[in-house]
C-alpha cells in the first residue's frame, strides 16, 4: 500500500473495488510455524504481490484510473501481447514498456478487438 501512496499526488481512501483487489494480493500468514520450503513459497508470493501492486500503481497514477481498471489494464496487456502476467508486471516495473505504452495497448486492443 506504501507504493500506492507514493505513487499519488494526495493520500485518498480507496475504493471497495480497490480494497478487494489489494486484499486478494496481500499474503496471509498463519500462527502456524512454516516449514522451510514455505518460507520461501511465502516470501515468493509476497514478492510477487509486490511487484502486481507496484505496476498497478504505477498505472494507475499514470492515467488517473482506479486500481481495479489499473490491474485489468495490465492483465489486457499481458493477453494482448502474449506474456504471462508475472512477465507484463516486472518488464512495467523495468520500465520496458513504459506504462503509457501499456496504456496505449490496451486502449487500442479495446477499440480494435479483432487486432489484438
Amino acid at each position: 500500500m506504501g507504493d500506492l501512496n507514493l505513487l499519488t499526488e494526495e493520500l485518498r481512501t480507496l475504493a471497495d473495488a480497490d480494497l478487494r483487489l489489494l486484499n486478494r494480493s496481500l499474503m496471509r500468514w498463519t500462527a502456524a510455524p512454516l516449514r522451510p520450503d514455505e518460507v520461501v513459497t511465502h516470501t515468493q508470493a509476497a514478492l510477487s504481490a509486490k511487484a502486481a501492486i507496484t505496476a498497478t500503481g504505477m498505472l494507475a497514477a499514470t492515467a488517473g484510473l482506479p486500481i481495479a481498471d489499473a490491474a485489468r489494464a495490465l492483465h489486457d496487456y499481458s493477453r494482448a501481447t502474449n506474456t504471462r502476467p508475472m512477465e507484463a508486471t516486472h518488464a512495467l516495473i523495468r520500465r520496458t514498456p513504459a506504462p503509457d505504452t501499456v496504456l496505449r495497448r490496451t486502449t487500442n486492443a479495446e477499440a480494435n478487438p479483432a487486432s489484438a
